[in-house]
């Protein structure tokens, strides 16, 4: 995967915590595309980059009240992040691998 794509819900994540994530993007060194307050596309992703990996430093600065998701965007569908429990069961039939 080289692509991916970040998004939060501005109803629980501060301006502040979405500045630190963009830092933190930019910091790793992928081309970052943040032009919509509540989502960042990234590109330049390593073969060994871990959406867990990345969700677990993402929890660090959106804490766990927030709501974020990370998505692939080509490749196999995959997601983490923190979601609403009612969410999952439209992600487990639409957004996983059939």
């Amino acid at each position: 995967m080289t692509r991916a794509i970040i998004v939060t819900n501005s109803a629980t994540a501060t301006t502040a915590a979405k500045n630190q994530l963009t830092a933190y993007l930019e910091g790793r060194g992928w081309s970052v595309w943040h032009w919509f307050e509540d989502v960042w596309l990234l590109d330049g992703l390593q073969d060994d980059f871990s959406m867990s990996d990345t969700r677990d430093q993402i929890k660090t600065m959106i804490p766990a009240r927030h709501q974020f998701m990370i998505l692939s965007t080509e490749g196999l569908k995959q997601h983490a992040g923190l979601v609403p429990r009612d969410s999952l069961p439209w992600l487990k039939e639409h957004w996983y691998e059939k």
